[in-house]
């Protein structure tokens, strides 16, 4: 498929990522995978994480796909966007429901976990998987397939695994609700993608 060929930067990139992120959570547990990433705070960095998290908001991927749709050569792509968009969304939250999972704030006890950032609204359950990675990843993975600039599939790259990473550090999620919504998203674009190429414009 060309257009998967041609974000091959980013996807050889994001199997990197996924696979050091897998082994870093077998080796070190469910819980403590979370409390060595959550280990460190500081105000900088919460007000980065504060807004970078929005990249995986619902709400930015239709801003995306609203403005792709105004400009007549990417209505397609806009379409692949909200497309893969809606279904990722779709089987994350029906994940999320069926495995009901305690998210952070109530798996550990305040003796246990106390970093929380102020300003963010905390929920409790539905953790597995995380919704935010999901769309995150789902958005920048049909948008590096629809890009041969390297330096921009890279940015994509980035952004996406900050989006994952900002759920951790703000105590909504663990590293495995963020793998397996990163594994989600990204499963979904690439089906989002082949389907477009079989459609004849």
């Amino acid at each position: 498929m060309p257009k998967l060929k041609a974000a091959f930067f980013y996807f050889f990139g994001l199997l990197v990522v996924m696979i050091v992120a897998t082994i870093f959570l077998f080796i070190e547990g469910h819980a403590n995978s979370f409390l060595l990433l959550n280990t460190y705070h500081n105000k900088f960095a919460d007000y980065i994480f504060f807004y970078i998290t929005y990249i995986g908001d619902g709400w930015f991927a239709v801003f995306v796909t609203v403005l792709l749709s105004i400009f007549p050569k990417t209505r397609k792509l806009a379409i692949i966007v909200f497309a893969s968009y809606a279904v990722s969304g779709l089987l994350a939250q029906l994940v999320k429901h069926l495995a009901e999972t305690p998210r952070p704030s109530t798996y550990f006890t305040l003796v246990q976990y106390h970093k929380f950032v102020e300003g963010v609204d905390l929920a409790g359950s539905n953790s597995f998987p995380s919704g935010h990675t999901t769309t995150a990843f789902s958005l920048a993975s049909v948008l590096a397939c629809y890009t041969r600039n390297k330096k921009v599939q890279f940015l994509y790259l980035i952004l996406a695994v900050a989006a994952g990473y900002s759920r951790i550090y703000l105590g909504q999620h663990f590293l495995t609700d963020v793998v397996v919504g990163a594994f989600f998203g990204t499963m979904t674009s690439i089906i989002a993608v082949i389907i477009a190429e079989k459609i004849k414009p």
